[in-house]
């Protein structure tokens, strides 16, 4: 199954268990399934394989965060085994400016498949994978 919204922004959403029906994906992604369903003229939960429109999470930095050179907020979903200061230094952020933006403490737990904000000071280049530490020329 793949997820797209509107032409400017977009989620690939490879569906497996236990993400693989409509209620799930939603929950997944952080929308309802009555919204999904309705933008996309379905009513059963069953699409396997179907292309589907889902409003995708936005998130502009403030003005402090813009203050401190913050350019963009990325999305990123947590996977397994992905701490604060793990995604920050994928990313090349500082740890304390991921806490802020997600309105963490030291002690927050993080779970798998829970979207949380990146604050970038620098363009992210799509030919490099997430993780390279690579950023663009």
């Amino acid at each position: 199954m793949v997820i797209a919204a509107d032409p400017s922004s977009y989620v690939t959403f490879r569906s497996q268990p236990p993400y693989d029906d409509l209620i799930s994906i939603a929950r997944l992604l952080g929308a309802e399934a009555s919204s999904v369903a309705s933008c996309n003229n379905i009513s059963s939960n069953d699409h396997a394989g179907a292309k589907l429109k889902v409003e995708v999470g936005c998130a502009c930095p403030s003005a402090k965060q813009m203050e401190n050179g913050v350019i963009s907020l990325l999305i990123y979903m947590v996977t397994w085994n992905d701490t604060v200061t793990l995604i920050g230094e994928n990313f090349g952020v500082d740890v304390h400016s991921v806490l802020d933006a997600n309105m963490f403490s030291w002690s927050s737990t993080i779970y798998p498949f829970t979207p949380i904000l990146v604050p970038l000071k620098h363009e992210i280049c799509t030919a490099n994978p997430v993780g390279t530490k690579s950023l663009c020329p």
